[in-house]
């Protein structure tokens, strides 16, 4: 481990430590997360990855270390956000370690104690977005679709729970940036009928975004 892996490491466990005491304190939450999507990138992936850098890198590559990085990111957004996803690789074991007794013993369910926190929202949509990134270089086909496809569902998750939250005009924003960015796919295209049919989708896309914003 490096230095900075060190340095990194230690830092995440002062985060640990505290979000043992304040487990609603979505800060650290966003600040470790932070942490672990630097940590869990590949080389070719810009600042932790997400459709900001739009690069294509497959996931068979990644070492250990990353691995254990994604589970906890994972983890993270199951416990923080209450997202449930069958495909991240968490076992039933590390589900219920999302859960907390009162003083007077009793077990209490603080899973999705922190869906009101923009920023926390904006990692996982960054995160979904890599992953989808990965997947399409595993995959093939149309990768360009399918990573679309994925970044707009886990906007519209986002969507479903901090809709209407403090500083909610953050991830609205990021998401019309992130459907009007369709149009450079569209300059590049020569005029065929698929990308005719994504114009659509980025037409139909923009007015579903601005209909809920002005009502």
């Amino acid at each position: 481990v490096s230095d900075e892996g060190r340095k990194l490491d230690w830092i995440e466990s002062c985060f640990g430590a505290l979000l043992k005491h304040f487990p609603y304190a979505s800060g650290y939450y966003t600040g470790v997360s932070e942490i672990l999507m630097q940590q869990s990138a590949m080389p070719d992936e810009e600042e932790g990855g997400g459709e900001a850098s739009g690069n294509i890198v497959e996931a068979s590559s990644l070492t250990e270390r990353q691995k254990r990085c994604e589970r906890k990111l994972e983890w993270i957004f199951r416990f923080a956000l209450g997202i449930e996803d069958s495909n991240n690789g968490i076992s039933n074991k590390e589900l219920k370690e999302g859960k907390d007794e009162d003083r007077n013993g009793k077990e209490i369910d603080l899973k999705g104690m922190c869906t009101s926190s923009v920023d926390l929202w904006l990692l996982y949509i960054r995160k979904r977005s890599r992953d989808a990134n990965r997947a399409a270089a595993c995959t093939g086909g149309d990768s360009n679709n399918s990573v679309r496809e994925r970044t707009v569902a886990a906007y519209e998750t986002a969507l479903s729970h901090a809709s209407f939250v403090h500083n909610n005009h953050l991830l609205w924003r990021q998401y019309l940036s992130y459907v009007k960015s369709w149009g450079e796919t569209l300059s590049e295209t020569d005029g065929t009928a698929t990308d005719h049919t994504l114009q659509q989708m980025q037409k139909q896309s923009l007015r579903s975004i601005y209909q809920r914003l002005v009502l």
